[in-house]
């Protein structure tokens, strides 16, 4: 499509009608540009066009009366009859159709304001002639030409997109690829068959106990959506040590490569420490893991059955007590307390008195319980050597020579990060097997309750709904896996084009379910930041490569292009390969003082027709300047 004229009537600081001709683009030169100092006007053609396409939609919760409040003229005086009024409107070409369409979108302001859409479409093949009077209907014809999720993607804010597609987990960015994707059609069909299946189990003939199955369904629900968000806060927590961890070994490398001949023997201590230390820390992890499991028994991590079966064989002597009493003094460990709770504690100490080890050859069931224990010992027994181990490599770490160099310090500053980090990783782990493991306990237990529910003679149809479900669940993973690698490798060209540094990023990992983006570098390298202008030049390679991921024909409006933080070289490039490759229409609204004069050399080129928006105190006027 191709918009040929935007016309506003008593618009921000327009008075009465002011017209933009678009239909001037050519081959070889695409672009509309408007420039004007800050204030004249430039955002309300901005907004204007978009409010035309898509009305209230376009507000983010704003209140369409509020907005059209400051959206309509007001002169100073506040004298003037016309403010009561005011409209916008769109002449497009639509060349699939080969038709003319008109649309407007106007208000009347009294007592409330009174909002319009009038669509007219004219066809040039025949003397045909349609008029949409129905707002809903004529709403659906313009979603037709220009998908309401698209417009982010070619009606954008240059400054604004940069903001949004500076961070790797950013939300605005993961909605324009579901939306190229198709997603969001697919999400919409998930939740309308969820609807279908909730309204039937519903209204179905329930059984006695249908009630009390739904309500403890209920509560498991919930309790299934409370553990996989504490599921998922810790992976989170975990993501993120995970890029502390590696930004640390970066940092730390970035000082071993600059004093390599001057570490000597103390750097590669370091090393051996480190690797020992990791090594370390996850046994630990996993014996604590063991030790968990292990502690479900009735009288869990009994070390004392080899004792015991030496008491059998030799009877009670003096020197066997001592060995209880040192068991009992075990327990008192902090360790243990951390593993083993008060309550199995005391059982145990209670087992190990001197009046129970004198009647012991009594207890028979308590014999029994002895038995099987070994693993215990050997696993605690590990645990607290590798405990041992681990503070004393810890110490090695923090036994720095205060004389040494100041890039040494840096190095027992790293490990020392590195170190907590990793304990605290190993915290996370356990914390997230744990969640994990009674989630799975609160799925199985779902599972039951739902098949407890039963809805008569609507089984059948509520099969086939979950049978949607998972169809419809398998079509989204195949769509983001088929469209991946394609939109991954276009961003890398795209960036490489425009940036002119090909070897920068060479690989886009997106995680659609983490709603996660990781750069990497020729070297497999994740690069943790980028510098303004490459953040600038990153955001419109995103817009680019999704753009030509779409089945549409619609012109690019942009405000502010150029943005901030831009050297000479990256300004090129947007002009010279983005603005003129972008779209066979684009509509560039500009500040004058993103323009200097290189650019403005570069522009002409490229420029069919240039509009200059002055304002001059509560007005604003247009004027051509190309001819």
């Amino acid at each position: 499509m191709k918009i040929k004229r935007l016309k506003v009537y008593n618009v921000g600081p327009y008075y009465q009608e002011a017209s933009f001709s678009f239909d001037e683009t050519s081959i070889g030169k695409p672009l509309i540009l408007i420039r004007g100092h800050n204030g004249a006007g430039k955002t309300h053609i901005f907004e204007s066009i978009k409010y035309c396409l898509f009305g209230s939609r376009i507000l983010n919760g704003t209140k369409e009366k509020n907005f059209l409040e400051d959206f309509t003229y007001k002169s100073k005086d506040n004298d003037l009859d016309s403010t009561g009024e005011g409209w916008v409107s769109l002449e497009i070409y639509d060349p699939l159709e080969n038709s003319d369409i008109l649309i407007k979108r106007s208000w009347t302001k009294g007592d409330k304001i009174n909002i319009f859409l009038n669509v007219n479409i004219e066809s040039r093949s025949e003397n045909i002639s349609v008029d949409y009077e129905d707002e809903d209907a004529a709403q659906s014809y313009i979603n037709t030409l220009v998908p309401y999720n698209y417009i982010d993607l070619f009606f954008y804010d240059g400054e604004e997109t940069k903001r949004k597609f500076k961070e790797t987990r950013s939300k605005g960015l993961f909605d324009l690829i579901d939306s190229v994707f198709g997603i969001k059609l697919i999400n919409q069909s998930i939740e309308d068959v969820n609807r279908l299946r909730n309204d039937l189990i519903r209204n179905a003939i329930k059984d006695s106990k249908f009630e009390e199955s739904l309500v403890k369904l209920k509560k498991l629900e919930a309790l299934d959506a409370k553990e996989l968000s504490s599921i998922e806060k810790y992976e989170n927590e975990l993501e993120t040590l995970m890029l502390n961890i590696e930004d640390i070994n970066a940092k730390k490398e970035g000082v071993y490569l600059k004093f390599q001949e001057m570490g000597g023997k103390y750097i590669e201590d370091l090393n051996k420490n480190n690797g020992e230390l990791l090594k370390i820390n996850e046994t630990i992890a996993e014996d604590k893991e063991q030790l968990r499991r292990l502690s479900e028994k009735t009288i869990p991590l009994l070390l004392c059955p080899g004792i015991y079966n030496k008491l059998q064989k030799e009877k009670i002597t003096q020197e066997h007590i001592k060995k209880f009493d040192t068991l009992n003094q075990f327990f008192n460990r902090s360790e243990v307390g951390n593993i083993i709770d008060k309550g199995t504690i005391k059982k145990l100490t209670n087992i190990l008195s001197i009046e129970s080890i004198q009647d012991l050859e009594h207890k028979d069931d308590l014999v029994n319980e002895f038995n099987g224990y070994d693993e215990a010992l050997k696993v605690l027994k590990c645990l607290t050597d590798n405990l041992e181990k681990s503070r004393k490599i810890k110490e090695s770490i923090d036994n720095v020579p205060l004389d040494t160099p100041i890039e040494i310090k840096q190095i027992k500053e790293y490990e020392s990060a590195f170190s907590d980090l990793m304990e605290k990783k190993g915290g996370i782990t356990n914390s997230l097997t744990e969640i994990k493991t009674t989630n799975a306990k609160t799925v199985k237990e779902k599972e039951i309750f739902l098949k407890k529910i039963k809805i008569g003679k609507d089984e059948e149809t509520k099969t086939k709904y979950e049978k949607a479900l998972k169809i419809l669940s398998k079509f989204k993973e195949h769509v983001y896996a088929s469209k991946d690698s394609l939109l991954s490798q276009n961003l890398v060209d795209k960036f490489s084009v425009l940036s002119r540094k090909n070897d920068f990023i060479t690989k886009v990992q997106i995680d659609y379910d983490k709603k996660l983006v990781t750069y990497k570098d020729k070297n497999n390298r994740r690069i943790p930041k980028f510098s303004a202008g490459e953040n600038h030049i990153l955001s419109v390679a995103w817009i680019w490569a999704l753009s030509d991921m779409t089945t549409y024909d619609i012109p690019f409006v942009i405000d502010t292009p150029m943005g901030s933080g831009l050297d000479e070289v990256h300004r090129r490039n947007l002009i010279e390969i983005f603005l003129k490759n972008a779209s066979s229409q684009t509509i560039v609204l500009s500040n004058d003082d993103e323009i200097n004069e290189e650019s403005a050399k570069l522009l002409s080129n490229l420029v069919s027709t240039t509009y200059r928006i002055i304002n001059s105190g509560d007005r604003t006027t247009v004027r051509k300047i190309n001819d």
